[in-house]
């Protein structure tokens, strides 16, 4: 059973996940049930080949926007959107005991927030988020 401040901070973390579906609407973290997690192994391997990926058709993300401010305030929205959401995740994973099978979905999030994959390191941090919440 989850204690109330981790149920606090998991209800605003899917507050978070909901916010950017709202703004981005494809990144998938809606209604994703427990069937999904069976392809998050594939989804790993398909990320940054561009293969499919969020819709996007293979063109470079300078092309998605009209001009270079707009690209550079998208791209630190996103990177702080991650650093966000990954530190709460952290903080959760650090303390549930119960979940250590969940540290290597946080891992992978924080290595890609490193290499500056921000829009995979949130989609990391959906699968790390799920898996503490299943856990606790």
């Amino acid at each position: 059973m989850t204690s109330s401040l981790s149920e606090l901070e998991l209800s605003e973390l899917q507050a978070e996940f909901d916010s950017l579906e709202a703004d981005f609407g494809e990144f998938g973290f809606a209604g994703v049930d427990d069937e999904h997690d069976t392809l998050s192994e594939l989804d790993a391997e398909l990320s940054g080949t561009g293969i499919g990926e969020m819709g996007v058709g293979g063109e470079d993300f300078g092309e998605m926007f009209a001009d270079e401010f707009e690209q550079q305030f998208i791209g630190r929205l996103i990177k702080n959107k991650a650093r966000k959401i990954i530190a709460k995740i952290v903080a959760l994973v650090r303390r549930a005991r119960g979940c250590a099978h969940c540290v290597p979905k946080v891992v992978n999030a924080v290595r890609l927030f490193k290499a500056k994959r921000y829009a995979a390191a949130i989609r990391a941090a959906w699968d790390a988020y799920r898996c503490i919440r299943k856990c606790l």
